[in-house]
């Protein structure tokens, strides 16, 4: 059994929650990196044969990801059997994810098939949040599954991103 965090605690192996996106973003900015677009979460999630889950199209597990309990985190990277095709660890379960964009349930009808950004001035209170977290069911922890939010909370978190040159 992995050691969990308490939910109103901090704990230096754990996520950070219990903080804003306008938060997510400051410190993101400050480490010198970014909040992922929405489009770039799913792709770290997903890859390019769109799986159902980071790990593949089997159904979660707790070997797999950290849901649908009251205990609160595990430690960052315990999951190893949920890593994504691309190594990315935690993508589903443990904390719901702030991402950069603006949350809009009809964006993707209109927006472009490369690289889409929501960053619509407009709604600021709302924002994306990707992953599932410890204390939601399964049906989250699928990587197409999207939630808002414009507060923080113990089941909200971040990671955060550093791009890789274009000529990469």
């Amino acid at each position: 059994m992995l050691p969990k965090a308490p939910r109103w605690g901090w704990h230096p192996e754990h996520p950070v929650v219990n903080v804003t996106w306008a938060d997510a973003v400051a410190y993101s900015e400050w480490a010198g990196a970014e909040l992922p677009t929405e489009a770039q979460w799913e792709y770290a999630a997903r890859g390019p044969e769109g799986r159902t889950n980071p790990w593949g199209e089997e159904a979660p597990t707790p070997k797999r990801a950290v849901y649908g309990q009251s205990a609160g985190t595990a430690p960052v990277g315990s999951m190893p059997a949920g890593a994504s095709w691309c190594g990315g660890l935690d993508l589903a379960g443990n904390v719901w994810e702030w991402c950069r964009d603006v949350y809009d349930g009809t964006y993707y009808m209109r927006s472009p098939q490369k690289d889409p950004l929501n960053d619509n001035n407009d709604c600021k209170q709302s924002r994306v949040l990707r992953g599932g977290s410890w204390n939601f069911v399964p049906d989250s922890l699928r990587a197409v599954c999207r939630a808002y939010g414009g507060r923080w909370n113990v089941s909200l978190g971040f990671r955060s991103v550093v791009c890789a040159p274009e000529d990469y």
